[in-house]
């Protein structure tokens, strides 16, 4: 069952490596899996058992890599991005996983429009970023037919890329919100579902210098969407769900405690 079911179709379709999203069990109020409830029991849905490096694992996303450690001992008040502290968790990981797995692949996830902002990462020994200048000027020229800014922001990421560091492309992921792929993140809503169009974005995506990375559902021209009515102020399916399944625990607390009189 699951997706272990699924593998030898998601081959069949050209695909060399599977980037899941967080596999352990979880309450599901966090969308994505992120809210994990077990650290040793793998999700139904994947249809497997956990494995790490020395089981098989290939590597690992870093999710959020610039916020790992928010704190900056000279500025103990502030929030801080980027901190010595994450650079420092940063190369003491890599270290490790390569002394474990040499040939294993980290990608890291740096959402950040300036490609100067990934370079620090590739420094401490992280194999791969996700290319948001890049993928976020292809959704630029699908949109205005342009491609002077893609191939600005290309010209930009080459520059300063470190040689030997790669680059992750993509036309759209779990992460990115419908105020920057309207409406809802999903690259077939943005392009009306044209097929026309949509071959020809998954053409360019893949002619792009790096590693395509393709969200499931594009090979065939998943919609998104919300589950339900939208709630003012959510700008993708993801957060509309965060906020109905927070409303929906409130509400269910808040009957419980009046039940229980201790609220009217």
């Amino acid at each position: 069952p699951g997706l272990t079911s699924k593998l030898d179709y998601i081959q069949s379709r050209g695909v060399d490596g599977l980037l899941l999203l967080p596999i352990f069990q979880n309450d599901h109020d966090e969308y994505g899996g992120y809210a994990t409830t077990d650290f040793f029991h793998v999700e139904a849905d994947y249809g497997g058992d956990a494995a790490w490096l020395k089981k098989g694992v290939d590597g690992f996303r870093l999710d959020s890599a610039r916020h790992v450690v928010e704190v900056d001992p000279a500025k103990p008040e502030q929030r801080v991005i980027d901190s010595p502290a994450s650079h420092q968790f940063w190369k003491g990981f890599m270290r490790h996983i390569k002394g474990v797995k040499p040939d294993s692949l980290s990608v890291a996830e740096v959402f950040d429009l300036n490609p100067a902002a990934l370079k620090p990462y590739f420094d401490d020994g992280i194999d791969m970023a996700f290319d948001f200048p890049v993928s976020m000027t292809l959704i630029d020229a699908l949109k205005t037919r342009k491609v002077v800014h893609l191939a600005a922001a290309l010209k930009r990421t080459q520059a300063t890329r470190p040689s030997g560091a790669l680059g992750a492309v993509f036309l759209d992921n779990h992460d990115v919100p419908g105020t920057m792929v309207p409406p809802h993140g999903r690259i077939a809503d943005f392009l009306d579902a044209d097929p026309d169009r949509l071959r020809n974005a998954a053409l360019l995506l893949i002619s792009l210098p790096g590693t395509p990375f393709i969200y499931f559902g594009d090979e065939i021209g998943l919609r998104g969407g919300i589950d339900g009515p939208a709630i003012p102020g959510c700008a993708s399916s993801r957060h509309c769900r965060q906020c109905r399944r927070l409303l929906h625990r409130v509400e269910t607390e808040f009957r419980s405690l009046v039940e229980n009189g201790l609220a009217d």
